[in-house]
């Protein structure tokens, strides 16, 4: 087992309203973060749910976090069942 790995999951997310913008501020800050822990050699990663596949301003919120934080400071930790979960709703037209 790596010791050096920490997990962010989504603290932050009942702390802003349901926005693009809430969204790119947390993405710069887990990068900020993540940049502290990976000076002391710790890699962050940030584990999904199921509400990171809900869109603002046409993009998914993993999509958000991950192109707006530095790859070398913020890696994933995909949880498969949300990501199937999600694949099975678009697939069979269930979304709202």
């Amino acid at each position: 087992m790596n010791k050096n790995f920490i997990g962010a999951s989504t603290s932050q997310y009942q702390a802003y309203p349901k926005n693009y913008e809430c969204y790119v501020k947390t993405a710069k800050e887990l990068s900020e973060i993540g940049k502290k822990l990976a000076s002391e050699g710790i890699t962050l990663s940030y584990h999904n749910h199921y509400f990171e596949f809900e869109k603002f301003e046409g993009k998914v919120v993993l999509d958000i976090l991950f192109e707006e934080s530095e790859e070398k400071y913020l890696k994933a930790e995909v949880d498969t069942y949300w990501n199937s979960l999600e694949e099975a709703i678009q697939l069979n037209g269930l979304e709202n």
